[in-house]
Formats: C-alpha cells, sequence, structure tokens
C-alpha cells in the first residue's frame, strides 16, 4: 500500500466519522425539541382551575344538594298525607264537594 492510498482511506474514515458525529447531534437536538413540544401540549390539554373557583363551585354543589334533598323530603312527606287521606273515608266525602260535575257535588258511582 502506498502513501496515497493509506491517506484516502484514513480521509474517508474520518469523512464518515465526522458525518456521524453530525447526526447524532443532530437526532440528539431533533429529541429535546421533540420533548419541548410534546411537554407543552400536555400543559394547554388539562384544563387548570383555580383552587377558590373549585371550592365556590363544589359549595354551590353541596348548597343545590341540601336543597334538592330537602324538596324530595317534603315530597315523601305530601305523598304519605295524600295516602293518609285517601284512606279517610270522611276526607273522600269531602274532597267530592269540590266536585263541579253536580249541583251537590256527589258522584253517585262511588257511594
Amino acid at each position: 500500500m502506498s502513501n496515497t492510498e493509506q491517506y484516502e482511506q484514513e480521509g474517508e474514515e474520518s469523512y464518515f466519522v465526522s458525518m456521524t458525529d453530525i447526526m447524532v447531534g443532530m437526532v440528539f437536538v431533533f429529541i429535546i425539541l421533540l420533548m419541548y413540544f410534546v411537554f407543552r401540549i400536555q400543559n394547554t390539554s388539562d384544563p387548570v382551575v383555580s383552587l377558590p373557583a373549585y371550592q365556590a363551585l363544589l359549595a354551590e354543589r353541596d348548597n343545590l344538594l341540601n336543597i334538592v334533598n330537602s324538596k324530595k323530603y317534603l315530597i315523601n312527606e305530601l305523598e304519605e298525607e295524600i295516602k293518609r287521606l285517601d284512606r279517610n273515608p270522611l276526607e273522600k266525602y269531602l274532597n267530592l264537594g269540590a266536585c263541579p260535575g253536580n249541583g251537590l257535588g256527589i258522584k253517585r258511582n262511588e257511594f
């Protein structure tokens, strides 16, 4: 092997080594950029609510739940009162007085 051939071989090797070093550096730069953009996307995709706004919303929800529960209790009481009144024959008779079907307010088919 002559000196020229040896010099050309060394030149080619150093050329490829420097090209691979440049490509590895570019890959690292792309990885860092990719991580940066993924981090930005993750931060913007999750909506963040401030703590006082969240606590106010929870308080409003609890208040509305209390109102709904009190209304349910009132409805249950009224339904039981209706059932109790339906069992009493005197109440049935008095309720017939409000019937606009006849002058006396009495329905013949019930009595």
